[in-house]
């Protein structure tokens, strides 16, 4: 994932035109390591699909919360319900307001009804009490 992220921030700072020097990868290495450590980067990239991994990393960082539900409890309620669908993170914000959100997306091709049957046992065996102390992260399903 890391290296993912540096090839996306290399590709953005070539889009604008800007030369990108060692110093600058080394910087944005130590930024992300001062606050994660590799071992917890692999492990959220080895349970979820990031939309953008270098959004994601800064809401993350500002979140801790969110990533501790993430990598200690979220994943294994969500495969109780939902063993082998992808689970995407994406982070949005309110473009009114600059407020972020990330969303976890649980992408099924069960039907409509049975994914919303399950996602109510998610909801009232474990996520609903989560949710009432943590209001920066929201499950949602994504029927495919």
């Amino acid at each position: 994932m890391i290296h993912k992220i540096f090839n996306i921030q290399k590709q953005q700072l070539i889009n604008k035109q800007v030369k990108l020097g060692i110093v600058e990868i080394w910087d944005a290495v130590a930024n992300i390591l001062k606050v994660f450590e590799p071992v917890e980067l692999m492990e959220l990239e080895a349970k979820y699909t990031i939309n953008d991994p270098i959004k994601t990393i800064k809401f993350l960082k500002e979140n801790k919360d969110v990533f501790n539900i993430l990598t200690t409890e979220a994943y294994d309620e969500i495969r109780k319900y939902f063993p082998n669908e992808e689970l995407i993170l994406d982070v949005l914000t309110d473009p009114e307001s600059d407020d972020q959100i990330m969303v976890l997306y649980i992408n099924t091709k069960l039907k409509p009804q049975e994914a919303l049957k399950k996602l109510k046992e998610l909801d009232e065996n474990w996520w609903l009490g989560k949710a009432s102390r943590n209001n920066n992260l929201c499950i949602h399903l994504q029927i495919a």
